[in-house]
C-alpha cells in the first residue's frame, strides 16, 4: 500500500503554488530526496499559454504543453502536448535517484484517466509499496481519480479551502520523524 496526497482545487487555483511552497517550507528543511516534477505556467501577455515541466531530481526543464498548434501532438482542451514532454515527465517518474522519499505529480488529469500520459508509469510505481506521492488534481475530476486510487492511504486537501501553511502542517505530521 502506498500514500496518496491529493491537492485539489479549480483550474488556477493554486495547486502548484503550494507545490512549491512545500518544496520551500518542508522538503529543502527536512532533507526529502524528491522525484516527479511540477508543472509550471508559461505565461505570454498575462495569459497562460502553456507549461514547462520541472524535474525535481535534477531542476532540469522540459515544455510539456503550448496553446500553438504542433503536428503531432496530442490535443487537450486548447493545448498541444508534445510527445517530448510526455518522454521526459515518464523518465522523471521511472528513474528514480536513489533515496527517494517522496513523488511530486502535477498533475493528474483526464490525459491520465483516458489511459494516456503518464498514466501507465503511475500505475507502474504504485506496484512498489511504501511510497508517499503527491498528485494535483482538477476538482471537476477528482470522484474519479479517487477511485483510480483505490486500495491505497488516501489524503485529499482542497487548496480553496485551506492555507498552504495549513496543509504544510499536516503534511508535515506524515514525514517519518
Amino acid at each position: 500500500m502506498n500514500r496518496i496526497i491529493l491537492i485539489t482545487g479549480e483550474k488556477n487555483s493554486g495547486k502548484t503554488t503550494f507545490l512549491k511552497y512545500f518544496i520551500d517550507h518542508v522538503a529543502i528543511k527536512k532533507e526529502l530526496i524528491l522525484g516527479g516534477f511540477i508543472a509550471e505556467g508559461i505565461f505570454r501577455s498575462g495569459r497562460k499559454t502553456g507549461f514547462d515541466l520541472i524535474g525535481l531530481s535534477h531542476y532540469d526543464k522540459k515544455l510539456l504543453c503550448t496553446n500553438i498548434p504542433r503536428k503531432g501532438w496530442i490535443r487537450m482542451g486548447k493545448f498541444y502536448f508534445d510527445p517530448d514532454g510526455f518522454r521526459f515527465g515518464e523518465n522523471q517518474l521511472a528513474n528514480l535517484p536513489d533515496g527517494v522519499n517522496w513523488m511530486i505529480i502535477d498533475e493528474y488529469g483526464p490525459l491520465e484517466l483516458s489511459g494516456k500520459g503518464w498514466r501507465k508509469t503511475v500505475d507502474r510505481l504504485l506496484e512498489k509499496n511504501g511510497l508517499t506521492l503527491i498528485i494535483t488534481v482538477r476538482k471537476e475530476i477528482l470522484t474519479e481519480v479517487i477511485e483510480n486510487f483505490e486500495g491505497h492511504e488516501l489524503h485529499v486537501y482542497d487548496i480553496k479551502n485551506s492555507s498552504n501553511a495549513s496543509i504544510t502542517r499536516e503534511l508535515s505530521k506524515l514525514l517519518p520523524s
